[in-house]
Formats: structure tokens, sequence, C-alpha cells
């Protein structure tokens, strides 16, 4: 597999965890960070290293499809907690 290709995979693999540090603070607001903490904190020590990891395109598929799940997951959650917000928001 070419530099490129493999500069590719670690990309993809980075962007699933970035993005996922970054639901962080809608996380900590909807009161779930801390049932997540543990992972999340996994996912900061992780992140930093993915310049170093062998991937195979099958590996980046499986934890894009993984982090999908959980962006999934976490929609309905995230959703309410914003609509209730906004329902006891003083205006």
């Amino acid at each position: 597999m070419s530099v490129s290709n493999v500069s590719g995979l670690r990309a993809r693999v980075y962007n699933c965890l970035q993005t996922i540090l970054d639901l962080e603070s809608d996380l900590d607001r909807a009161g779930l960070a801390d049932n997540l903490l543990e992972e999340l904190n996994e996912i900061k020590g992780l992140i930093n290293h993915t310049h170093t990891w062998d991937l195979k395109e099958a590996d980046v598929l499986r934890i894009e499809r993984a982090t999908a799940d959980f962006l999934r997951e976490l929609e309905m959650p995230l959703s309410l907690r914003k609509k209730i917000g906004s329902v006891f928001r003083v205006q």
C-alpha cells in the first residue's frame, strides 16, 4: 500500500475519533459525558498515535461504521436534551 493510501486511512480514523471528541461538550450538557468519561479519555489518549497505526481499509470501514452507529445512538438523547433546554430557557 502506498504512503498516500496509508496516510488517508490514518486521516479517516483520526477524523472519526475527533468527531466523537468534538461532541464532548454536548454530551456534558446532556448529562451523558460522565457515562462515557472513560471511553472519551481513552480516545484522547489514542488520537495522538493514529500516525503510527498499521491500518487496512477493512479496519477503517469498521471504525467508520461504529462511529456512525454511535452518532445515531446519540441523536435522540441529544435532540431531546436540546428541546427540553429550549422549553425551560428564560426568554
